[in-house]
């Protein structure tokens, strides 16, 4: 058998395979259909063993599989066309232009028309410095984030109209800058530090010092207190709800993994930990520090909405474009957030479910297919909880999946979390987060958090986009020169 002959074959059981699954979707023409569709195609091919595939159609000079994730059927029937010399019918099936209109459309809707586009999260600071709103504006910003995990509603809306008071000033007749508010969901906090190291900083939070060795201790009720003494280090969080399913020997960690420490007691009154590894010789473990428990079900007990989120979704609705659900689990969390929408007048609102933990990984097929039913739905690859939950090593392959995954579907995505973080911390990048960054321009939309540098951070990212923007748009790359040819 000739190697065509047997590409031809295992191309042809690949689309039979496909057409079969897809046969219900066939005559519908919505681009939700057609996304489903195309997913659902995409995970068909993507159970199958492609290293041999691979090499067979590069042997005869078609495109990579890698390269059809937006239109699977119609490319699979087109590399046929060319391999048989024959031209069937394909007009029915969703082609290259179609695949890029509806993405497109997406990202128009969900992000403006600036592509990749630059989320800048907002600071409660900023209020009395309004002019580095006006500078993240001119140096590229187009959508401002508010976490509404911090703060209050007032200093929301202060904010809100910050950006667009900055919008006037700087001379746009209508606003552009998109808002963006994330509900707080049920993120696991320090509450309160018991006993604090004193601190000569005015504005810094409660603390104390640890180290691989020491005991923390984590109360269910306050009264238990009088059973420590002074030196015992404990602190309060704000779910004690989280702890019911915890075992011996769990893992948890602090402040996005810095201090990773497991679980070494269980009473009804409280939960001591063993400090394993902290990302410095003595690390500041602080109120508001978040804390994951990836080994405890914690999923079960947790609603993704809380009912602070209820409570304030009203005043986010009514200020923001776009709202972002924390810690999506499963579909019906989506499907409940819909309802909740339903009860509020009509306004075009986009949805953003942030990807961070395992359950919502292995869930996200079905994520993307509930997410299709809002008019208009991204997701968000946020990394700082993800490589908490999942582990640093998982994380560069399960973030390049979620891409893969959301192109076949069409869905916009938002590259989060720690992008050119040491620069807007501490004024300048490391190589690897240039490289991280760049990588981060295949998504729609790269988020960048708050520190002293973000303008810094926001003028390297957008020459960055520049830089990429004019190598593609050129016939050739006239900027990296090889002398002699």
């Amino acid at each position: 058998m000739k190697p065509n002959d047997s590409l031809i074959n295992t191309l042809s059981d690949i689309q039979d395979e496909i057409e079969k699954i897809c046969l219900p979707f066939i005559k519908e023409s919505s681009s939700a259909i057609l996304s489903l569709s195309n997913l659902i195609a995409y995970l068909s091919l993507r159970n199958r063993d492609q290293s041999e595939i691979q090499i067979n159609l590069l042997q005869e000079g078609l495109t990579p599989i890698q390269d059809i994730h937006p239109h699977v059927q119609y490319s699979i029937q087109k590399m046929l066309n060319n391999l048989n010399k024959e031209d069937i019918h394909i007009n029915d099936l969703l082609d290259t232009q179609l695949s890029n209109q509806i993405k497109e459309d997406r990202v128009n809707r969900l992000f403006g028309f600036k592509t990749p586009s630059i989320m800048v999260t907002l600071h409660s600071s900023m209020i009395d410095n309004p002019e580095i709103i006006k500078d993240l504006l001119y140096h590229g910003m187009n959508i401002a984030r508010i976490n509404c995990a911090h703060d209050s509603p007032q200093i929301w809306k202060k904010l809100v109209q910050h950006v667009r008071d900055a919008e006037r000033e700087i001379g746009r007749d209508e606003p552009k800058c998109k808002i963006h508010m994330e509900l707080a969901g049920p993120k696991i906090r320090v509450k309160k530090i018991f006993e604090p190291e004193k601190s000569s900083a005015l504005d810094e939070k409660p603390y104390f010092k640890v180290m691989p060795g020491d005991d923390i201790t984590i109360i269910k009720k306050n009264h238990t207190l009088n059973s420590f003494s002074e030196q015992t280090k404990v602190i309060s969080i704000n779910a004690t709800g989280a702890l019911t399913n915890v075992r011996l020997k769990d893992r948890i960690y602090f402040h996005d993994g810095k201090i990773v420490g497991e679980i070494s007691s269980i009473t009804d009154d409280w939960v001591r930990i063993k400090i394993l590894k902290t990302n410095k010789k003595t690390a500041k473990l602080r109120e508001e520090n978040g804390i994951n428990l990836p080994d405890s079900f914690v999923h079960f007990i947790l609603s993704a909405i809380t009912e602070e989120d209820l409570k304030n979704l009203p005043i986010i609705y009514d200020l923001s474009d776009s709202i972002g659900l924390s810690f999506v689990h499963f579909p019906r969390d989506l499907a409940k957030f819909r309802m909740h929408l339903d009860s509020l007048p009509h306004k075009k609102i986009s949805v953003i479910a942030k990807i961070e933990t395992k359950e919502a990984v292995q869930n996200l097929s079905k994520i993307i297919i509930e997410g299709l039913a809002f008019d208009s739905f991204g997701i968000m690859i946020a990394r700082g909880d993800l490589a908490v939950e999942l582990g640093l090593n998982q994380l560069a392959f399960i973030q390049e999946e979620i891409l893969n995954i959301c192109r076949a579907a069409h869905i916009p995505i938002i590259w989060a979390t720690g992008v050119l973080e040491n620069q807007t911390k501490k004024g300048m990048p490391l190589r690897s987060e240039i490289t991280d960054a760049y990588m981060g321009l295949r998504a729609d939309c790269i988020m960048l958090n708050k520190g002293e540098f973000i303008i810094e951070s926001v003028k390297t990212l957008n020459d960055l986009i520049l830089m990429k923007q004019s190598i593609t748009s050129r016939l050739g790359n006239k900027t990296f020169i090889q002398y002699g040819f």
